[in-house]
């Protein structure tokens, strides 16, 4: 008897398999045809242009970005070296007592 149930269950998975490979085979047929007769298939996605890079135009735009920050540091040297920077040390000890007596040292307004 268990016999019996192990060659129906053979047979019955067989036959499964057999549909399952039977329904890939048609699928793969569909491909196929589909791109044989020029079928692109279905557009969930409108389709995307390619645009090459434009290396000289980054090169450019990296060029002027550049030219900015020179530009920046030439007027931060020029404060430097025109003496008119004033820097304020401030003993961090000090801060804390000012802060504590109402004082508001240390800090700009």
């Amino acid at each position: 008897m268990s016999t019996m149930k192990n060659v129906t269950a053979k047979v019955s998975s067989d036959n499964r398999v057999a549909r399952l490979l039977g329904v890939i085979v048609a699928l793969q047929a569909l491909t196929l045809a589909g791109q044989w007769l020029g079928n692109d298939g279905p557009r969930m996605l409108p389709a995307a242009d390619a645009q090459l890079a434009n290396p000289g135009a980054d090169r450019q735009q990296l060029i002027d970005s550049l030219k900015e920050t020179n530009a920046k540091l030439d007027r931060l040297v020029g404060i430097l070296e025109s003496g008119q920077l004033q820097v304020r040390v401030v003993n961090p000890d000090e801060l804390k007592g000012a802060n504590n007596n109402g004082k508001d040292a240390g800090r700009a307004k």
